[in-house]
């Protein structure tokens, strides 16, 4: 049975600590004993500390020993004696200086969604961001040519980061013929920047696609 009357009063309490989880309570974790043994093993697993009350807009310190360290956040509505006990937290890489700006890397993923062949040898080829809570968020998405003939530069789309995933579509200029291409795809915000896909392989037709086959409905 558990007792939590923790705080007086409604406001917000700030948990902190090293590492990519907050633990709301205590917990010592028994195994069961072993056959013609009284031995029991224990493993205790401590509750991440309340750091502060915060409001609105409040600041907190960050300690010195947070430097370097991955932290999770977390923030918990308390009112009359009755604290939220919803997981909420955050985790972010913090600055080697100990600063709460966070490290510049871009740490977001992407995946490959289509390559499709045009008319006139261009390639429409779409991909997914996936960002992170951490880092910061790129703003400007490249194709880059990494294999094939020399043609065409750089491929950019301006394409603010609003969403956990974000659909980006990048359409080339006019590829040579039966040539065969490869690409990657950069993320980056000024100075940072990212190779977010790479290896990603097209051969080009002038013609277009060839023209599809008569399909036949099927009842499943």
């Amino acid at each position: 049975m558990f007792a939590h009357k923790p705080f007086n009063g409604d406001g917000y309490s700030l948990y902190a600590n090293t590492g990519t989880s907050v633990q709301y309570r205590n917990k010592r974790l028994l195994c069961g004993a072993q056959l013609g043994s009284s031995t029991y093993g224990a493993t205790s697993v401590e509750k991440t500390a309340r750091r502060d009350t915060v409001e609105p807009g409040d600041t907190w310190t960050i300690p010195s020993s947070f430097e370097s360290q991955t932290v999770s956040f977390d923030l918990r509505r308390y009112k009359d004696d009755v604290e939220n006990e919803t997981y909420n937290y955050r985790t972010v890489t913090m600055a080697i200086d100990g600063s709460g700006d966070g490290t510049t890397a871009i740490n977001g993923t992407a995946t490959l969604i289509s390559k499709e062949v045009q008319a006139g040898g261009i390639v429409v080829i779409r991909i997914r961001y996936f960002k992170t809570d951490n880092g910061v968020q790129p703003n400007l998405f490249s194709l880059v040519r990494t294999a094939g003939p020399t043609a065409p530069g750089n491929i950019e789309v301006i394409q603010p980061i609003v969403q956990p995933a974000t659909l980006i579509t990048f359409t080339t200029g006019a590829l040579n013929e039966s040539s065969a291409y490869t690409f990657k795809v950069t993320a980056s915000n000024d100075a940072t920047t990212k190779d977010v896909l790479t290896g990603i392989s097209v051969t080009a037709a002038t013609s277009g696609p060839a023209a599809a086959t008569t399909a036949t409905a099927q009842e499943w």
